[in-house]
């Protein structure tokens, strides 16, 4: 999986390369809309949608944030890093910064922020214009009657995995493997301010989890490089409800439930190119993680060496306590479930409007990942 990284520029505080894995993604038609014809007044939005998947400029240029302990000296080589993955369907890093310094500072570690495929500034400006995506999701709940959660912030995210819901894995695969060339870039000592030969931890959060689970299953190599942290994620994709007004609406969930889960060997029989991906160690890995009924590979062993720790919230209602217990079970890890003010929800864990039970839960929180990822 680890790739060398081509046209990068490398700072203390930030990584950045031009992707070469654009060409796993979709090759679908995005006018080829399963809703029918969409509404005249919302044909901007639709056109800032566009473009195929293997031509988002933005999403090919990968940026990492790199966040640097308090007092960390210019020029001083850290020989610890931890890469922090973020959840579905967000655009700025505002949220993770607390959390990455709070990292920094206790295991004293460089932490970079992973952007996953079509995420953060990975994407054109105009899918997260409220102005322009209005138009979308006003089309969406005219073409959807019932239609759940339909909003200004999820219409781009929406509308695309509506359109293919295969690109729900193949992001995935193209973010897996950017996400090896970071790594083969660190060891090959191209990340000023860390050494070739730091100790590596991983932070997951939400869709961020599932994505370094995937990684785990897929490759031993991977699952090899560094103890995994998991936040707010864990279950089976079959078993989340992500239906949210900052995710995805109801239509979407239940286009990616009936492709992955109820449909995907009619799926797999009408898309070849989809198919030979899905019969790779990444694919196989995928659909371990998409439900139970597929072959799980090693997936109880794997979860079992000790190397990953799991913590959530008591009420969590996209990643629910009972289906992160079901999935770790037999594994040996106990999750820890944080009981927090209604305030604190998965979009937003760590709430500060939440008080003192926040702050609290913060401390504990980090001082764990700390201690678990290089204690």
């Amino acid at each position: 999986m680890l790739q060398t990284v081509r046209s990068f520029t490398a700072t203390e505080t930030e990584f950045a390369w031009e992707s070469a894995h654009a060409d796993v993604l979709s090759s679908c038609d995005p006018g080829a809309t399963p809703g029918g014809q969409r509404a005249a007044a919302s044909v901007e939005g639709f056109s800032a949608l566009a473009a195929p998947d293997r031509s988002v400029a933005e999403n090919r240029r990968v940026r990492c944030p790199i966040v640097r302990p308090a007092g960390a000296r210019g020029g001083e080589v850290l020989d610890r890093a931890c890469i922090l993955l973020h959840g579905l369907n967000e655009r700025c890093w505002d949220k993770y910064w607390s959390w990455a310094q709070a990292i920094a500072d206790r295991a004293r570690c460089s932490v970079i922020l992973f952007p996953i495929a079509f995420h953060m500034d990975r994407s054109p400006a105009s899918w997260a214009n409220f102005g322009v995506m209005r138009g979308v999701s006003k089309d969406r709940i005219a073409r959807y009657p019932g239609l759940r959660q339909s909003s200004m912030v999820n219409a781009a995210i929406s509308e695309r995995l509506d359109e293919a819901p295969a690109r729900f894995f193949l992001s995935g695969l193209m973010s897996g493997r950017d996400l090896g060339d970071l790594v083969a870039a660190l060891r090959s000592g191209e990340l000023p301010g860390i050494a070739s030969d730091a100790t590596v931890g991983f932070f997951g959060y939400s869709v961020g989890v599932y994505l370094l689970q995937c990684l785990t299953l897929a490759d031993a190599s991977f699952a090899g490089l560094g103890k995994r942290f998991l936040f707010c994620g864990g279950p089976f994709l079959s078993a989340m409800t992500p239906v949210s007004k900052y995710i995805m609406d109801s239509r979407a969930h239940e286009r990616i439930i009936d492709f992955w889960v109820r449909d995907l060997e009619a799926e797999l029989r009408r898309d070849a190119e989809l198919a030979s991906l899905i019969d790779t160690p990444e694919g196989r890995a995928y659909c371990a993680m998409v439900d139970p009924r597929y072959p799980q590979m090693n997936r109880r062993s794997v979860f079992s060496d000790g190397a990953t720790r799991v913590a959530s919230l008591e009420g969590d209602d996209v990643m629910p306590k009972a289906a992160i217990l079901d999935f770790f079970e037999g594994t040996g890890v106990t999750p820890t479930f944080f009981a927090l003010p209604q305030t604190c929800t998965h979009v937003a864990p760590l709430n500060p409007q939440g008080g003192e039970a926040v702050r609290a839960a913060f401390e504990e929180l980090f001082d764990r990942a700390a201690a678990h990822l290089f204690g």
